[in-house]
Formats: C-alpha cells, sequence, structure tokens
C-alpha cells in the first residue's frame, strides 16, 4: 500500500471492519504476484459491496413515511443509476462533482462485476476507473476531516441502525471523534441504542482527574430536558453508575465533569436530589477543600431555576438543605508542630457565598413553595453551626440589614442568617408564630435575635411570645445587644406599669459569669450594659420617665463611660477624610500669626485624632494657593510642631514646581533650621527637605545658578548628609532602588551629586577634573565605611559611578579598592548594587571602568538570583555586545563572556529575556549569542532544559531564517516543553515562512508532536497552509492539516477541502 491507500484503509477500517477487509483484499488481487485472470471482475464486484457497506450505514433504509417520498425522488433519476440515489444520500454533503463522478463509477463497476462474453475483461481496461474510484474514497475516508464528514452525517439520523452502531463503536476508539460525536448528536432516540450497546459503561469512565472529559455527558445534558420518562430512567441510572464508581474510588473526574453531570440532572423534569448525588457531592467537597468549584452555578441555574419553574417542593427542601449545609474538615498546618497545633478545625460550607446570596434573592418565590416546613429545618442547620463554630455566629453586628452589616456581608455564614431572617418576614401570621416559637427554643443566641427581629416588626401579633420568653430567660452581658435594643426603643414606649417594672428588673438582673476579669471589672461592664439598655427605653408616662431617670442616675453614678453606640456590641467605621473642628471654615481667613496661634491648640495626633493631619492638609492648600503670604512669616511657621511643618514644606515644593517661589535660599534656610535645630530633627522631616533640595537642583533652568550659589548648595548638602541623625541602621536585602528614591539622606545624596553636575558645566572648558573639593573632600572622608549607617553614601556612590568616572576618572580608578572594598563584604555589595541599579540608563564610560577595574567578574558571582542588578548585569553585557563592540564575547572579562562562562541557568535566561526586549538587535551577534549559549547548554541538556526552552524566544530578533538559525532551531526544538515559548517559537516561524515554507512546515510537525501542545489555526496559520497548497507543495499542506485535525480542531477543514474537492 502507498501513503494514501494506507490511510484510505485505516479509514474504511474504522467505518467497519468488514468494508476495510474488502478494499484490502481488492488491493492484494491488484498485486502483480496475483495471477489471476478475472481480477477486474473479482475488484468490481468488491468495490460493490464497499459500496453496499457504506449505503447500509450512512444511507439506510428510511422509515415508511419516507419512504415514498424516496421512491418518488429516485424516479427521477436516470433509470440505470437510479437504485445508487441511496449512495449519494450517503455522501452527507453537497457536491454534484463527486456525486457524478461516483454514480458513473457505480454503473462501470456493474459492467465489470458481471459476465458479458467469452473472453474476461483485463484489468489493464479496468486500472482507471479503480484510480478514480480510490480518489472518492480518499474524500469519504481517506483522512481525518474525511471521518469527521462521516460523523457529522451519521448524527442527523432520528435513530442507529445495528449497521450505524457497529460503526460508531469503531469510530469511537479514537478519543477526537468521540468528543465530535457526543458533542454534535442531537436525536434523543439514540440514547437506548448507545447505553445497550455500551457507550455509557465503566469501560468508557475517565483515567485521570485533570486530563479526560467523560464527552458522552455533553449528549446526556442536550437531551436531558426533552427526554422521555424511559429516558430520563436511564440517563439517571447512567449518572448513578458514574457517581458510585467516583466515591469507591474507581474513577477519578474534574469539576467540569461534576458540572455536566449536575447540569444534566438538574434539566430532568422534577428530579430531586438525592442521597447518593449528596454523598458524592460530600465526598468531592472533602477533595476539593481550597479549590474553586466550577459546578457550583449548577444549584442556582439548574436546581433552583427548575424547582421555582415547577412548585417542586420537596425538591427546594433538599437542594437547600444541601446548599446551606457544611462539612467539618481538620486541615493539616505545617511549622506549629512544636505548639500542638499540627491541625487547624474547618467548617467548609457546601456552597460558596455567592451562589447562596442568589438563592437568598429568591426567598419569597422559595417560601410560598417550601413554606415553613423549609425554614425549620434550615434552623436546624444554624444550630448544628452554632454547636460546631460558636464564634462564627457572634461577629454578625445586626440580624437585619444596617450600616454596620453591610460590612461583614462576604461569609456564608451571614448568608443563612439573612435566609432565615428574611423568610420569617415573608410568612402568615400563623405560621410566622410558630417559627418564632422555634427559633426561642433552640440554643442558639442567633436564633434568638432572628426572633426579637421579627416580634419587633410583628410587635402586635407576637407580643406574648416575647414576655414569655423573657420570664423564662436570665439577660446575659455577652447577649448581642442590638435587636433587643430596638425592640426595646420602638414598641416600649406605652407598656403598663407592669410590664415596665418587670422588664426594669429584668435588665437589672442581668448576669455575667467570666474567669478573665476581675470582680471590679465584671461589675463594670455589668453596670455599662444595664445603662446600654435603659438608654434604649423612652416611655411616654411620666412617672415611669421618673422611675427610669432616677435608675439611670444611679448607674451614671457608678460609671460614667460615654454611651457612643449603644444599640451595637462593636462599632466600625472606614474612611480615609480627616476629621476637623467645627470652626475650621474660618482658618483661611486668619493671619498667619492667627493661624499659627489655632494650630498651636491641637494635640499631636494618636490614632484617634487625625485633626492635626487635616489642618496640616488645608494649610498645605492655603499656601500653595498664596505662597507669598506666608515667605516673611516662615520664622514664626517655625515654632510650630514638626507635623505641621513637614507639611509647609511639602507645600512649598507644590509651589517651587509651579514656577511660583521667587527666592529659595530664605525658604532653604528656614527649612534647614527647621530640621536641625531646636532638637526637632527625624527622619519624616527630613524626607521633606531633602526633596525640596532635589527638587532644587532640577530646577536650574528656574533659578540659572551661579558658581557661588552652587558652592553654598554644596556646602549646605554635605552638611545635611554628614549628619548621623538621619541615617538607618536598617539592614537591605532587596529593593535597594526603592529605598533609595524613598530615603530622605538618599535624596540629598542625589541632591549632590545634581549640584555636583551643575558646578561641573560651569567649569572653563578643558579644566580636569571638574569634581568640587567640598564633595570630593566628604567623598573621601567617608570611604572607610563600615557601618550600616552608610549604606545610602556606599549605594549612591556606586549609582553616580558614571558621573564620579566623568568629573575625575583618575580617583575613581585609584580609589577603586576603596570604593569597592573587598574587606568589607557588607560596603562592597552595597557599592556594586549599586553600579547595577536600574535607576538610570546604561553608561559606555561604567561598562569600561567596570572591564578595566576588573570588577565585572565579581559582579556576575554576586547577582546569580533573580533580582532587578541582574536584569542591570544582563542589559549592560548586552548593550556592549550589540551597541558597542561585537568582539566581547570573545573578550573573557567582558560581561558577557563571563555571564556565558559562569553557566548559571537562571542569568541564562535573564540573558535571554533581556535580549528579546532591546529596542535594536541585529541578527548576526543574535545569532552568535544564541550559539554560544547552546553550546553550554548542551553539556548537561537536563540542568538547562529551561534554559534550552527560553533560547527560541530569541526567534523574536530574528528576521529570516537563514541556515544557522533553522540549525539552533531543530537543535533546540528536541528539548521544547508545552510552555510559553513553543508558541512564540511557532508565530515566528509563521511570520519568516515565505521564503523556505517547506522547512518551516517540517519544524511545525515536529515542535507540535515533541512538545503535545495543541495547534492554534490562526489567521497565520490558515494564511501559511494556504501559501503551501499554492506552492504546490500538497503533501506538506495536507500533514499540517491532518495534524492540526487529529487534536479536534476543524479550523483548517475548509481549506483542505477546497483543495481536494475541486479536483473532481
Amino acid at each position: 500500500m502507498n501513503e494514501t491507500q494506507k490511510k484510505i484503509y485505516e479509514g474504511l477500517k474504522q467505518i467497519s471492519p468488514e468494508i476495510g477487509a474488502f478494499y484490502k483484499d481488492a488491493l492484494m488481487i491488484m498485486g502483480d504476484d496475483c495471477l489471476l485472470s478475472t481480477k477486474a471482475n473479482l475488484i468490481a464486484h468488491l468495490s460493490r459491496e464497499i459500496d453496499g457497506g457504506f449505503r447500509d450505514i450512512f444511507a439506510p433504509k428510511l422509515p415508511e413515511t419516507k419512504k415514498k417520498e424516496a421512491e418518488e425522488k429516485e424516479k427521477l433519476e436516470d433509470n440505470k443509476e437510479g437504485h445508487r440515489a441511496n449512495i449519494i444520500r450517503a455522501l452527507g454533503f453537497e457536491n454534484d462533482k463527486i456525486s457524478k463522478e461516483w454514480l458513473s463509477l457505480a454503473h462501470s463497476f456493474n459492467k465489470f462485476a458481471h459476465r458479458h462474453g467469452h473472453t474476461p475483461r483485463t484489468f489493464e481496461e479496468f486500472k482507471g476507473n479503480w484510480d478514480r474510484y480510490e480518489k472518492i474514497l480518499h474524500v469519504l475516508t481517506g483522512s481525518a476531516y474525511a471521518i469527521t464528514d462521516r460523523i457529522n452525517h451519521i448524527v442527523k439520523f432520528d435513530t442507529p441502525t445495528k449497521l450505524v452502531m457497529g460503526s460508531v463503536k469503531q469510530i469511537m476508539e479514537d478519543p477526537v471523534h468521540r468528543f465530535q460525536f457526543f458533542s454534535s448528536l442531537k436525536a434523543q432516540e439514540w440514547l437506548l441504542p448507545l447505553y445497550e450497546a455500551g457507550f455509557f459503561s465503566s469501560d468508557t469512565y475517565p483515567k485521570s482527574q485533570h486530563e479526560e472529559e467523560w464527552f458522552q455527558l455533553r449528549y446526556l445534558l442536550y437531551i436531558a430536558k426533552t427526554a422521555n420518562e424511559k429516558q430520563q430512567g436511564t440517563i439517571i441510572q447512567i449518572i448513578r453508575n458514574l457517581q458510585q464508581s467516583v466515591v469507591e474510588g474507581k474513577t477519578k473526574i474534574n469539576d467540569h465533569t461534576i458540572s455536566f453531570m449536575l447540569g444534566t440532572l438538574a434539566k430532568l423534569p422534577n428530579y430531586v436530589l438525592n442521597e447518593n448525588d449528596i454523598d458524592l457531592l460530600v465526598f468531592l467537597n472533602g477533595q476539593w477543600v481550597n479549590s474553586h468549584k466550577f459546578y457550583e452555578s449548577n444549584f442556582t441555574e439548574g436546581f433552583l431555576k427548575n424547582h421555582l419553574e415547577t412548585n417542586n417542593k420537596e425538591g427546594l427542601i433538599k437542594l437547600l438543605t444541601y446548599c446551606f449545609s457544611f462539612d467539618k474538615q481538620e486541615i493539616k498546618i505545617d511549622g506549629f508542630e512544636e505548639l500542638g497545633l499540627s491541625y487547624q478545625k474547618r467548617v467548609i460550607p457546601n456552597l460558596s457565598e455567592p451562589y447562596l446570596r442568589v438563592i437568598n434573592q429568591h426567598i419569597p418565590e422559595i417560601i410560598k413553595i417550601g413554606g415553613i416546613n423549609l425554614i425549620e429545618q434550615l434552623a436546624v442547620k444554624l444550630n448544628e453551626l452554632y454547636i460546631a463554630r460558636p464564634y462564627e455566629l457572634s461577629a454578625i453586628p445586626s440580624i437585619e440589614i444596617s450600616e454596620q452589616s453591610s460590612m461583614y456581608s462576604g461569609d456564608w455564614e451571614s448568608s443563612l442568617v439573612d435566609f432565615l431572617t428574611k423568610s420569617g418576614e415573608t410568612l402568615s401570621p400563623g405560621d410566622l408564630k410558630i417559627y418564632v416559637k422555634l427559633l426561642f427554643s433552640q440554643q442558639c443566641v442567633t436564633h434568638s435575635r432572628i426572633a426579637i427581629h421579627l416580634i419587633r416588626l410583628h410587635y402586635s401579633q407576637l407580643s406574648s411570645l416575647f414576655w414569655e420568653w423573657l420570664k423564662s430567660q436570665k439577660l446575659d452581658v455577652l447577649f448581642p445587644i442590638h435587636e433587643l435594643y430596638l425592640l426595646i426603643r420602638e414598641r416600649f414606649k406605652n407598656l403598663s406599669d407592669e410590664d415596665f417594672n418587670m422588664l426594669i428588673t429584668w435588665i437589672e438582673n442581668i448576669t455575667f459569669q467570666t474567669e478573665h476579669l476581675s470582680p471590679d471589672e465584671i461589675k463594670a461592664s455589668i453596670i455599662l450594659r444595664i445603662r446600654q439598655y435603659l438608654d434604649a427605653l423612652k416611655p411616654e408616662k411620666e412617672d415611669q420617665q421618673r422611675l427610669l431617670q432616677s435608675i439611670l442616675t444611679k448607674y451614671q453614678d457608678e460609671n460614667s463611660h460615654p454611651l457612643e453606640h449603644p444599640e451595637f456590641d462593636g462599632y466600625s467605621t472606614a474612611g480615609y477624610a480627616y476629621d476637623f473642628p467645627e470652626d475650621v471654615d474660618e482658618l483661611k481667613e486668619k493671619s498667619v500669626a492667627e493661624q499659627i496661634s489655632y494650630l498651636s491648640g491641637f494635640i499631636i495626633p494618636d490614632h484617634f485624632n487625625n485633626i492635626p493631619m487635616g489642618l496640616g492638609t488645608l494649610m498645605n492648600n492655603y499656601i500653595i494657593d498664596e505662597p507669598e503670604k506666608y515667605l516673611s512669616k516662615l520664622h514664626e511657621m517655625g515654632k510650630l510642631p514638626l507635623i505641621y511643618l513637614e507639611q509647609f514644606i511639602s507645600s512649598f515644593c507644590h509651589v517651587m514646581k509651579n514656577g511660583a517661589l521667587p527666592d529659595w535660599k530664605k525658604p532653604m534656610d528656614s527649612f534647614i533650621s527647621w530640621s536641625t535645630e531646636n532638637n526637632k530633627s527625624g527622619k519624616t522631616n527630613i524626607y521633606e527637605l531633602a526633596s525640596f533640595l532635589l527638587l532644587l537642583s532640577e530646577s536650574n533652568d528656574t533659578y540659572q545658578f551661579t558658581e557661588d550659589n552652587l558652592d553654598l548648595l554644596l556646602t549646605k548638602t554635605v552638611h545635611l548628609l554628614s549628619l548621623d541623625d538621619y541615617k538607618t541602621l536598617e539592614h537591605l536585602n532587596e529593593d535597594y532602588s526603592g529605598f533609595m528614591l524613598n530615603d530622605g539622606n538618599a535624596k540629598l545624596f542625589d541632591a549632590l551629586v545634581n549640584f555636583s553636575r551643575l558646578w561641573a558645566k560651569l567649569q572653563s572648558a578643558g579644566t580636569s577634573p571638574v569634581l568640587h573639593p567640598h564633595v570630593k573632600d566628604y567623598l573621601e572622608s567617608n570611604l572607610s565605611r563600615i557601618s550600616e549607617k552608610d549604606k545610602v553614601f556606599s549605594i549612591g556612590l556606586g549609582m553616580h559611578i558614571p558621573f564620579f568616572h566623568y568629573a575625575d576618572s583618575d580617583w575613581c580608578i585609584s580609589n577603586v579598592d576603596k570604593i569597592f572594598p573587598a574587606e568589607n563584604k557588607l560596603h562592597f555589595l552595597y557599592t556594586i548594587i549599586g553600579v547595577f541599579s536600574n535607576r538610570y540608563l546604561p553608561s559606555k564610560s561604567v561598562i569600561k571602568y567596570m572591564y578595566d577595574t576588573g570588577l565585572n567578574s565579581s559582579a556576575v558571582k554576586i547577582f546569580q538570583k533573580d533580582s532587578p542588578e541582574l536584569n542591570r548585569l544582563c542589559r549592560l553585557a548586552l548593550v556592549e555586545y550589540f551597541f558597542i563592540d561585537p568582539s566581547v564575547i570573545n573578550k573573557e572579562q567582558s560581561l558577557l563572556s563571563l555571564i556565558i562562562a559562569e553557566e548559571n541557568p537562571l542569568q541564562f535566561e535573564k540573558l535571554i529575556n533581556v535580549c528579546i526586549n532591546l529596542e535594536k538587535s541585529t541578527v548576526l551577534p543574535v545569532i552568535e549569542l544564541w550559539q554560544r549559549v547552546l553550546d553550554k547548554c548542551l553539556t548537561d541538556p537536563d540542568k538547562f532544559k529551561s534554559t534550552i526552552n527560553s533560547l527560541v524566544l530569541l526567534s523574536d530578533n530574528l528576521s529570516e531564517l537563514s541556515a544557522d538559525a533553522i540549525a539552533l532551531i531543530e537543535t533546540c526544538v528536541s528539548y521544547l516543553n508545552d510552555g510559553r515559548s513553543s508558541y512564540i517559537l511557532i508565530r515566528n516561524l509563521l511570520r519568516l515562512s515565505e521564503k523556505i515554507p517547506d522547512k518551516v512546515s517540517e519544524l511545525l510537525l515536529k515542535i507540535w508532536e515533541q512538545t503535545g501542545i495543541r495547534p492554534y489555526a490562526n489567521y497565520e496559520l490558515k494564511q501559511f497552509v494556504g501559501m503551501l497548497y499554492i506552492k504546490g507543495m500538497q503533501k506538506q499542506a495536507d500533514e499540517i492539516c491532518m495534524y492540526v485535525a487529529s487534536t479536534g480542531n476543524l479550523t483548517l477543514k475548509p481549506i483542505y477541502d477546497h483543495h481536494h474537492l475541486d479536483q473532481f
């Protein structure tokens, strides 16, 4: 067999082993070693058997109701070919050319199959017909798309024949075909034949939880809603068998499969969740404790919706009982074994809070059907939760929606309470009374809170139940106050004297049992609670008012703590605004002296007093609006606390940015005085002063600093940098650039460099060095640094090496051992980290300085973990290679050569990632870099497997696929995985495919086969396949189409059909 014949044979065998055998025998008879003289007759007979097989499977006899229509249609055909009309129907799609060709051949085969004279027909006479016939067979069965057409044809049958079922069984061996079949099948009459043929048996269940889907469920989901009673029973049995297999541990399924399963059951009319369903869900919930469950929407969008539409009371009760239930589990926790805390007890809800919230949106409809029976069962669930986790319910501030409860609405316990509360509000008076009695009979305090809430809403009907409860219960300090407080405040204004006195006595007899407080603390807590309850009581009778006032006075004398929010046990607020005094509106119009006096009257802020911050913010705005008003009063303003002064400095920074600060000297002197005198120094305040000086150093266009100005500014800045008050002892392990951006001392160092740069520009041309003497003295006096306090100096020195090397290169070279003190590991590290900071553009002078001083080797050894500094190291190496001197890849002490020699996988991958993001890189250097790194990786492919995968990302930098590039790609392909790199390589191969499409097609197939990734038939791949066909590369185009189709992706089928079916 040639390749085409092998495909035809495999396709025929998939449809029917018998038909495949007919074809195989025909090929054997055609062989040169077959000496039969009646070859043509025999092969013609076999072709008729093949056609007959197709007729029986793909054009089965029609029911009587349609038979007459078909017969009438056959009469219209040519008499000699009318008996072949059903084979045309077997084709399954419209194509006149193929239909006519097939009919013509069928007529010809008929002539060859029967005797016509004394001499047998020669095979040579028959050969042309056979070649034509194989083209048709190739269309029908010789490709993945052909089998797809067969499946699309089969699933349109209303019901299958035995032969069709046999063919389906063969085709279903391939999971891709199984997916297509069950996704496309819509006819419910197929269910029982499929079931009886074993298509839903345990042998077909998924074998892996994460990789496989049970495609049969897609069909069941589609037909469930319209299935008849017998079919519904079959569907239930199929799912029941699968559930049992999962629970017994024989089958593993993922939550998408569960979603299909539940979705199918939910569509069945009148189906009610039963113990089998719940056992499975509880089993899976235990396995997927911390996983998002995709199937949860089936409970709200499926079962709930169905039960409401059908008024299914039993279904609603079982559904909601499950949804509001929970599981108790012990979760292993690591790291606390020594404390005896190896496990944590957790309550895992069956349904997560967002879906419970959806249920609560339908409470009126639910209660109309489920009634009090449903509520009673869910009330028991609340009691079970209270027993399992009593503290879970204590955080609920109020039963009804309030300003406080809305802040705690994101947990499932609140959803259960909300359901029980709102459900009670919808009950009839008779059921409501029964419900409240039930609530008061439970031991959970939350039940009583719901009951009290409902009594408040329906007091005239339920008042007796409250007073009965009051007589039977002792009031406790820990009983949540909110509902009882509102009931007393809103409903007890006209109590009888007897009830009034009984209520007072009940409140005063409140108890509090605890071992955690002293007797005095217990007494204080009791008195405070009594006052809170009595505060709610607002009697209208005068004698009751006098009695209440006398009692309140007695308790206030014992405990006068203010009752800020007496109706809540705890009160929460959230916001970002500042508090202000009541007369703050007058502040803006006051004089500066009056404002200073006003601000002095407020204390330094604490957690509960942010007025000074608010006032400082207002003053900030006033200064920005009218800077001239305050510039003459800076000395007086300096007498205020630092909390105000730091905001004043910040406001003058804004003034400077706005170009509204005419004089910088006086503000600078004042701000330095504020920060360094009268014991006011502090890190927070120096940040604002440093920000001012840094901004000033960037404002030369505005102030046109003279050399004298810069002498002064540098002197001031050096002085501030020399003060230890602003230096921190905190050790840094990461985010060095972030520290330098946010530390006040670091801002001063940046300002020093900026002022130095401005001073250097003012020096005469040819002057060298141009480093200010004060700055040089400052640097030399700190080179011997040893403390953590000096980290800003070291990091700043490293960051600004480009400037210092420009200003005084001899000093940088002669002091290299002091700038980078090898004996002081701490400051060597800080300084070299500064050099490789990302804050500044790559500098050619730094690259040369590091190379000349031999520091590259240390840098490559230090930066071996992922960090911004490693990124900078690789960037400098590549800038030198691509933009300065490509030959550095051959220089032993260059950064790039050292990185390659180090053979660190992380450094390699960072080098690759930086390379593909460079603004510009040329093809030849990229190829050379790729080759050098790959050579190192191939010495230990297991160690560098990830790096080899990343190397193909360099294809982003290619503008053509040279022979060298192809060789590199081919080597890397053998090590590729299914990650991002493979997809990017495919994208780039398609981008560069025009000149060598045959090689690209070969590489694409290798990548897909090596990695197992599913081809994405996007626009570029479609264009590429079309180009292959146009260029006459049908073999390559067919191979790509077939591979893509084998994964279940049929996107390329129209292109394939266009270039194959048109041949007829």
